[in-house]
């Protein structure tokens, strides 16, 4: 039976694992709970993306799984770091301690996640996965150069793509791989109207609004449509239907860790899903060096399945939740 650690006591033991070098760090969380079980968890990874509006940064990790971490300060996109996260109710996360390992200014990277929305006219789509609905220009968007990444993804296929970063924020995808076909997606975007009569709400194609598209998704009769207001920041999960069409299982408020976390924003099935950072079984990433310290959350409680998570060599033994669904999309 696993037993809970205060979180400020797991901090506290990371930021001295910080001091202390590398390998203090991603032993810390353990050696500050006696060595017990915490609902803390250390990954190393790359700066993809960042969501101003939902507070957050997406770090993808060593096997390509992306994880949307909330975040007080973010640290540079394309930065290579080592961060301490602790799981949110509606399955992203909350940064408890980071490490610099390395500043630079582009990195290459290959992550995993659902196609959610082609435009084809700007020649890109977008990649989503629980918290993080990022938009990714095929190719480079240098003038002069052409598109390096072959054929425009099909919306709702499950697809790993290798990819650029700059520290300027534009992602452009060198290669796409379709690996599956997906029947349930995440969706993170920004509530852009609330229609009663046909019970369907439209959010933006992605989260930061990188992209004039947008996602219209249907409200069943189980759920409640009135949670849903003009403005506010979501995380979704809905099926895919004949035609495009996405249909509502579950939501909740995402526009800081504390709506990730409150249980009275959200309804239905939330997150995890085949594009979740604990299906994943490829991908690629860097990590080495040190750093610096810092650190944004509260502890939490959540209902939980026990779960050890052995995650390459950079994860901490963990307690998550594990509510699970299958993914995908069609637009």
């Amino acid at each position: 039976m696993s037993t809970r650690v205060n979180s400020r006591s797991v901090v506290r033991g990371l930021a001295a694992g910080v001091a202390a070098g590398a390998a203090g760090f991603s032993l810390a969380g353990v050696a500050a709970a006696g060595g017990l079980r915490t609902h803390v968890q250390v990954v190393r990874g790359t700066v993809v993306h960042e969501n101003p509006r939902a507070r957050s940064f997406v770090l993808v990790g060593t096997r390509g799984e992306l994880y949307a971490i909330h975040a007080r300060r973010r640290p540079a996109l394309a930065s290579t770091v080592a961060v301490a996260i602790r799981r949110l109710r509606n399955g992203t996360y909350a940064l408890e301690g980071v490490r610099m390992d390395r500043s630079r200014r582009s990195a290459h990277v290959r992550m995993r996640g659902v196609v959610t929305f082609v435009d084809r006219r700007t020649d890109s789509f977008v990649l989503s996965a629980p918290g993080v609905s990022m938009l990714i220009h095929r190719g480079t968007r240098r003038a002069g150069m052409a598109s390096a990444a072959g054929a425009v993804p099909s919306v709702g296929s499950v697809d790993t793509v290798s990819a650029s970063v700059d520290d300027q924020g534009p992602v452009a995808a060198t290669g796409i791989t379709q690996t599956a076909l997906a029947t349930t997606v995440n969706l993170e975007g920004i509530v852009l109207g609330v229609n009663t009569t046909t019970n369907s709400i439209t959010i933006s194609a992605s989260d930061n609004s990188a992209t004039t598209g947008s996602i219209t998704v249907a409200v069943p009769s189980t759920l409640s449509i009135s949670l849903f207001s003009v403005g506010q920041e979501v995380e979704l999960t809905a099926t895919t239907g004949a035609g495009g069409t996405y249909t509502l299982v579950g939501s909740s408020g995402d526009q800081s860790q504390q709506a990730a976390q409150d249980q009275a924003d959200q309804q239905g099935v939330q997150s995890d899903s085949v594009d979740s950072p604990d299906g994943l079984q490829s991908g690629d990433g860097q990590s080495s060096g040190d750093g610096q310290s810092s650190g944004d959350g509260q502890s939490s409680s959540q209902t939980s399945t026990d779960q050890s998570t052995a995650t390459t060599d950079t994860t901490v033994s963990t307690t998550t939740t594990t509510t699970t669904a299958p993914a995908g999309g069609d637009n």
